[in-house]
């Protein structure tokens, strides 16, 4: 059961690759353009100037929605474990 929980849990080089770059890409424009620490502007190659005005807002707050539905889901399935231990 414990290799169960470890394959469930563990994304692998390609998962962990995903993290990485959109940290970099995140990084880039924070650091050469000036641009926020934000998802838009890893999305501004893409949108170019319209991830300062409305697009941009709703980007963001799209991926705030995600995290916060992908950390409950994380609790839900802790709580789930926990409960079966």
């Amino acid at each position: 059961q414990d290799a169960v929980v470890w394959t469930m849990f563990h994304y692998g080089i390609s998962g962990w690759s995903m993290y990485a770059l959109l940290g970099m890409a995140m990084g880039y424009f924070a650091y050469r353009w000036g641009m926020p620490l934000s998802i838009r502007a890893a999305l501004y190659p893409l949108l170019g100037k319209r991830v300062k005005g409305g697009l941009g807002d709703a980007i963001d707050v799209i991926t705030l929605l995600g995290t916060m539905f992908g950390v409950a889901t994380s609790m839900g399935i802790g709580v789930v474990l926990l409960n079966i231990g």
